[in-house]
């Protein structure tokens, strides 16, 4: 620690394997969903005590539309699943984002559409490319019941999946979650969703089907 540098600001200070910039690319809100979902379940100091074992603490992401690494965010659920959480819960993490993003321009945006159909289309086309800077999220099929939509490692990250632990499996059951959630803009309920492709298993795509008639 520096001569310059307080004890408050060397306990936030990340870890090197996740404090390169270039692979600052999830927001930082979605490792506050997690942790407001342990939280919930654990308490906040089981949950502190998660993130210091990673070398943190909570107050790190605390910035509203901040950037982390998708490394620190596998690593926190790879932990929690080793652990006991199970992959329901941690889809339930990613729906917690309902909560994390209550009172974000996004949420506000978001509650405007009338019908799932128009939510969901107005996801993709408006708003997905700045939910994270590793995919590319489209839109294959749509109707009144529910719809189909794929995610593709963006061009200008590929090689990092090629060379790099970028994520896993659980970070996908976190995006079915997330994906869910998004009906609860404008319903009472939330979408049911199951990936049926993952690039972490093998596939050149992540494919997710939603439903919510």
């Amino acid at each position: 620690m520096s001569r310059h540098e307080t004890h408050e600001e060397a306990a936030l200070s990340l870890p090197e394997r996740y404090a390169d910039p270039k692979q600052k690319l999830v927001r930082a809100r979605s490792i506050r969903a997690i942790a407001q979902y342990v939280r919930l379940l654990r308490g906040n100091a089981y949950t502190e005590s998660r993130f210091r074992a990673l070398g943190t603490q909570q107050a790190q992401f605390a910035e509203q539309d901040g950037f982390a690494s998708p490394l620190f965010a596998d690593d926190l659920l790879t932990s929690l699943a080793h652990d006991g959480f199970t992959d329901f819960q941690i889809r339930q993490m990613g729906s917690t984002t309902l909560l994390t993003n209550h009172r974000s321009r996004l949420a506000s945006v978001l509650s405007k559409p009338v019908s799932p159909r128009q939510l969901y289309e107005d996801l993709h086309e408006q708003h997905l490319h700045h939910y994270d800077q590793i995919w590319t999220y489209r839109l294959l099929h749509i109707d009144a019941k529910g719809c189909i939509a794929e995610a593709r490692p963006r061009e200008s990250v590929s090689e990092l999946f090629k060379t790099k632990h970028v994520g896993s499996r659980r970070m996908c059951l976190f995006r079915e979650g997330v994906y869910a959630a998004v009906l609860g803009h404008i319903s009472s309920r939330l979408a049911k969703t199951a990936e049926t492709e993952c690039v972490f298993l093998g596939d050149s795509r992540c494919l997710y089907h939603m439903s919510w008639d």
